[in-house]
């Protein structure tokens, strides 16, 4: 019923809003996340991916113009299992304990990894689709380098609360931090270990007091 109700509003305000439209792009993004896995960017062409999701070719060019940009719509999905995690740091200077943010923020960084590493993989093996990626990102004002930016000006802030010490190098932190996260994604995809919840908090608690053990 909720669902209905939110779908009645959509159309509302949005007439021009198709659902099915909507669906046949997440089954395209779906297909091209599939066959990116399966056989590599070499193997991940556009004819594949059209197969893989049950369309014919053009189906695929009236909601990607190119094969660079139905790979960089994958970024797009899966930025928020991260972006909402570093977004509501500013909110959470000064609350509870420094410790525990930094916990969640290396679970969620290793949740966007996961889903990620395949793709950066891709991308950087492909020097056209790198600088297309590259060239979207800077004219946005994005880039994985803004990861730990987030994180840096939280551990500034903190420190200007002196709930973090003054000798703390809050770049070299962020920076670990976010490599952290980066390395266990990509050693889970070589081992094809199966994660759960419960043990992301484990590691990631013992990965943070690590840390700031460092700090002294």
């Amino acid at each position: 019923m909720l669902y209905e109700r939110s779908l009645m509003s959509v159309k509302a305000n949005f007439p021009w809003y198709d659902p099915r439209v909507a669906d046949l792009r997440e089954q395209l993004l779906d297909a091209a996340r599939d066959v990116l896995r399966e056989k590599g960017i070499m193997g991940a062409t556009t004819r594949e991916i059209a197969r893989a999701a049950g369309v014919a070719d053009g189906t695929l060019y009236n909601h990607f113009r190119t094969r660079e940009e139905l790979f960089l719509a994958l970024f797009d999905r899966v930025l928020p299992l991260v972006k909402e995690t570093l977004s509501d740091l500013p909110m959470r200077v000064g609350q509870g304990e420094v410790a525990a943010t930094l916990v969640d923020v290396l679970v969620a960084a290793l949740g966007f990894f996961r889903e990620s590493v395949p793709l950066f993989a891709s991308v950087i093996s492909d020097p056209a689709l790198n600088a297309s990626y590259r060239a979207k990102m800077g004219a946005q004002g994005r880039g994985p380098h803004k990861a730990y930016a987030w994180v840096e000006k939280y551990l500034q802030a903190e420190q200007r609360m002196q709930r973090v010490g003054p000798d703390v190098d809050a770049s070299t932190t962020a920076q670990q931090l976010i490599a952290i996260a980066f390395f266990q994604a990509f050693v889970e995809r070589f081992l094809a270990t199966t994660p759960s919840a419960a043990a992301d908090k484990r590691w990631a608690s013992a990965q943070v007091a690590a840390l700031l053990a460092d700090w002294g």
